[in-house]
């Protein structure tokens, strides 16, 4: 049950992934400021949680060939 004068809508504002597998692990990654800076103009976890799954998939393409 939600507080009272809690946000009753907040199904329709919680963070929704877009993949099948839940998001369960975190990772911490120090980066420069200028790095961190397009990072977040460029859309923040979801950019690098893309980056690393290509990044993933190019290197076990590297492996199987």
């Amino acid at each position: 049950m939600a507080r009272p004068g809690g946000n009753p809508d907040l199904v329709k504002y919680q963070y929704k992934n877009k993949g099948e597998a839940p998001l369960s692990k975190k990772l911490s990654v120090n980066l420069t400021e200028e790095m961190h800076e397009e990072v977040k103009k460029r859309g923040g976890a979801e950019f690098i949680r893309l980056a690393v799954a290509k990044a993933l998939s190019e290197a076990s393409d590297l492996q199987s060939a």
